[in-house]
């Protein structure tokens, strides 16, 4: 009859709003967990950024350090 037919759909759509609920809060959760993993990327990719830069500047004091002791050494061989 049609009173349990309009129960049936009725229950019906209930469980289908539950199933989109559900799975709206886990498409959620995942760009929660997308957000904070591209800010633990973006960090990484900062903190290598700063380390290649402290080894550009170790090296470029290197090579000062071994110029010198080039000009040091030739000065030497001279006298």
């Amino acid at each position: 009859n049609i009173m349990n037919q309009l129960v049936s759909t009725t229950e019906n759509v209930t469980s289908n709003m539950k199933e989109i609920t559900a799975a709206t809060n886990m498409t959620a959760t995942s760009i929660e967990e997308q957000n904070t993993m591209t800010t633990s990327i973006q960090q990484a990719i900062e903190h290598t950024g700063e380390v290649s830069n402290a080894m550009v500047d170790i090296a470029m004091d290197s090579n000062d350090s071994i110029k010198k002791n080039i000009e040091e050494l030739e000065d030497i061989c001279t006298e």
